[in-house]
């Protein structure tokens, strides 16, 4: 499935840093509903019906003068079609519906040029967005309209946002090597220094544990956070301190991500792992992908691997376990007519030049992985434990069920 191609809209110096330089700029699956959500380079949001019975996908196109420069979205996961788009201009809340009628209706929220979004899973109208300016954070009532700054000093702009699945805390990623955590019922928060900064926030479902990764590092690292004892609970009554947060945190010991070379059937030879890029867990908690940074050029005779996605399943007992359990491989990068995508990418040696097949290009990066919640729920028959939604670098977007065993 691919966006229609679009001319792109000329750049200026201010959105300039905000561009991600590629064709899809960020992907959102509705929580339980069959609903995709495709940002394109030129400004528009694609929805698609996934589940569409006559195998298509019906597609309607979100446009507006306010919508520039994507970088994030999120469906309200307690509504039917309310979709956050985040921009250089601030948020669009858009109330619309796959079918064409009837028309939607968007609100325009300004703010500083957004980094970062996450609705409130509580049932509350509640959106937090975060800014690359600076480390305030937006707290929107979308139905009123009302807002509320969190303002805190340090940590630059915002990287990530990330409500927990029971809606009780706020995960803050900051540009610099800081992480807030709030607790939303006074939005009070706790400060963590880290050793870099942080990034890939995911929840576990149980709102116990989120994951993250570290600019950096090779490791899955892992936070824990829980109510505080009684006894601290009243000695911070007894203090009178009614700012400070009534929960604790302890980290989780990190697990190493694959990092190892591997012989193909072709007889080449590949290097996978090393940095995290990004990784992505299913809401569920049973499987994780994971992306890596590109190794750039390796003085040895391995290939850079480093396209390939991560697959790990995931175990609670009672700390999260991560079992390796393959790799996806996405689409080499051709354009519709067959060349090289956009003419610039290098071709390098590939698994058919022993066949005379010529020269294989370069693998498609994944630009965004996502999840859909509507699947694989607790004792459900379902076949599909979980589906997974990825954005190709060549502008491709791809499925990867897994199915139950």
């Amino acid at each position: 499935m691919q966006p229609a191609a679009t001319p792109s809209k000329p750049k200026t110096a201010s959105t300039e840093s905000l561009d991600s330089g590629s064709i899809i700029r960020s992907l959102a699956f509705h929580r339980h509903r069959s609903l995709l959500a495709v940002a394109h380079e030129s400004n528009l949001v694609f929805l698609y019906n996934v589940s569409a019975k006559d195998g298509a996908y019906p597609e309607r196109v979100l446009s507006h003068e306010y919508q520039r420069n994507i970088t994030c979205m999120e469906f309200h996961p307690a509504a039917g079609c309310s979709l956050a788009v985040g921009t250089s201009t601030g948020v669009l809340l858009w109330r619309t519906h796959p079918r064409p009628t009837p028309t939607p209706w968007v609100t325009h929220l300004p703010t500083s040029p957004v980094s970062a979004l996450s609705w409130s899973p509580s049932g509350t109208p509640l959106l937090c967005v975060g800014v690359h300016e600076s480390a305030t954070l937006y707290v929107f009532d979308a139905d009123g309209l009302g807002m509320m700054p969190l303002r805190r000093y340090g940590g630059d702009g915002t990287r990530e946002v990330q409500f927990s699945p029971n809606g009780r805390y706020l995960v803050q990623s900051c540009m610099t090597a800081q992480i807030r955590i709030w607790e939303t019922d006074k939005w009070t928060c706790r400060e963590l220094q880290m050793v870099a900064p942080v990034h890939s926030v995911n929840w576990m479902p149980d709102s116990k544990i989120f994951l993250h990764a570290i600019e950096g590092q090779s490791k899955i690292f892992g936070i824990g956070v829980s109510s505080s004892g009684i006894s601290s609970v009243l000695q911070q009554r007894k203090s009178k301190d009614s700012n400070a947060p009534t929960f604790e945190t302890r980290e989780i010991i990190p697990e190493p991500v694959v990092d190892a070379e591997y012989d193909m059937p072709s007889g080449a030879r590949i290097s996978v792992g090393g940095e995290i890029e990004r990784m992505t867990l299913d809401p569920m908690g049973r499987y994780l992908l994971v992306s890596f940074m590109s190794r750039g050029g390796n003085d040895d005779e391995a290939e850079d691997g480093s396209a390939l996605l991560a697959v790990y399943s995931v175990a609670t007992i009672p700390l999260p376990l991560f079992t390796l359990t393959g790799f996806v491989r996405g689409p080499e990068m051709r354009n519709e007519d067959g060349d090289d995508f956009k003419g610039k990418k290098k071709a390098r040696e590939g698994d058919n030049e022993a066949n005379g097949e010529g020269r294989r290009t370069e693998d498609a990066r994944a630009i965004e992985v996502v999840f859909w919640g509507g699947v694989g729920g607790a004792g459900g028959a379902a076949l599909v434990e979980a589906l997974g939604c990825v954005g190709w670098e060549n502008g491709e977007v791809g499925f990867l069920p897994f199915l139950r065993t």
